[in-house]
């Protein structure tokens, strides 16, 4: 089946209805980008911001507001930073049922290095989080989070935590049980108390040959979670894994179909369910989406909302706007020493 001019299958179940730079000036090094609808309507996205094109010991993590349903943004504002240390989101923002707002940041040391996975050495990690209840306007003293992994922790999870029958609240989280980055494994944790402490982690899914992180979650209609796991290891295969209690045991993790990582899940009124993820297929680097009917089993490749020149894009987030428009952004190759974050606007189709 052919791809039209926007990038899109013929039958996608969604389309392109637009597109929005949400920040892109003056040139820096941008990515991790999360987005999130806040219970007063505006959306919030949180991004890594550096001034060079190295991933290196500067940065912050920013964020930038939007009052008109995206279509135009605020200027960017630091929410977390210190010198000579490499900070950003670790998860980026989450809405809890109450409305308030949690922020994931974290610090670390990085040196280049031929010897590690990612071609960073990583050291001195510390990971925390921020918590708004106005809207993201202002935050409060930054929490730690310890004792999950002995050398590193992300709350990664691009959908807020899912809601449980007890009450308590599930977020993906992910770690690295060897230093410099080494060893990942991706798992989730509850809390009772809204994100003031966590239970230890389930391990959704380790391997001594394969790093397991980045992970999406989503609630499929016979009650079962599914979760969708990003391998780091070639050919990056994006892998799949089931809960039928809530999280407390999982399946052995699976090839789920597609070559892709961070992994960003969302519904159609329709009811099939999207993945948003970034593309490791050969010869296709990009912003790609597969669509399921069958709960995860088997998926279709429907297209790409970005075109890249080479595979490091992508971490997309999607913001639901109405009934039948959402918005996903995504944050775009560096070139010339600058990356975008940018955004798509897509009607669903279902």
């Amino acid at each position: 089946m052919g791809v039209n001019a926007a990038g899109l299958v013929s039958d996608a179940p969604f389309e392109i209805t637009g597109r929005v730079v949400v920040t892109g000036t003056p040139p820096r090094r941008r990515y991790g980008t999360s987005l999130r609808r806040l219970a007063n309507g505006d959306l919030l996205a949180c991004y890594h911001e550096s001034a060079g094109p190295e991933n290196l010991n500067d940065g912050a993590s920013v964020i930038v507001r939007s009052r008109d349903g995206g279509r135009s943004w605020d200027p960017p504002v630091a929410l977390y930073a210190e010198p000579g240390w490499h900070c950003g989101p670790v998860s980026g923002v989450k809405v809890l049922p109450d409305g308030t707002v949690l922020a994931v940041v974290g610090k670390m040391q990085r040196t280049v290095s031929d010897e590690t996975t990612y071609g960073l050495e990583m050291s001195r990690t510390a990971t925390f989080i921020a918590r708004s209840t106005d809207h993201g306007r202002t935050w409060g003293e930054l929490e730690r989070i310890d004792g999950f992994w002995p050398f590193f922790t992300e709350m990664y999870g691009t959908n807020d935590p899912l809601v449980l029958g007890d009450g308590r609240l599930l977020f993906c989280i992910q770690g690295t049980r060897e230093i410099n980055g080494h060893g990942w494994e991706a798992a989730v944790t509850t809390t009772a108390d809204g994100g003031r402490t966590f239970s230890r982690p389930v391990i959704i899914a380790t391997s001594p040959a394969i790093d397991f992180n980045d992970t999406a979650l989503a609630r499929l209609d016979d009650g079962r979670i599914l979760a969708v796991i990003r391998s780091e290891q070639p050919p990056y295969h994006a892998y799949r894994s089931y809960s039928a209690d809530d999280g407390t045991t999982w399946t052995e993790p699976e090839p789920a179909g597609f070559l892709g990582g961070t992994p960003c899940l969302y519904r159609l009124r329709g009811g099939p369910l999207l993945c948003f993820y970034r593309d490791r297929e050969p010869g296709r680097p990009g912003v790609s989406c597969a669509v399921t009917a069958d709960g995860g089993h088997s998926w279709r490749w429907v297209g790409q909302v970005y075109r890249s020149p080479d595979w490091f894009c992508g971490y997309p987030a999607v913001a639901q706007l109405s009934d039948d428009v959402f918005l996903c952004i995504y944050f775009t190759a560096i070139v010339g020493g600058n990356s975008n974050v940018e955004g798509v606007f897509l009607r669903d189709r279902s």
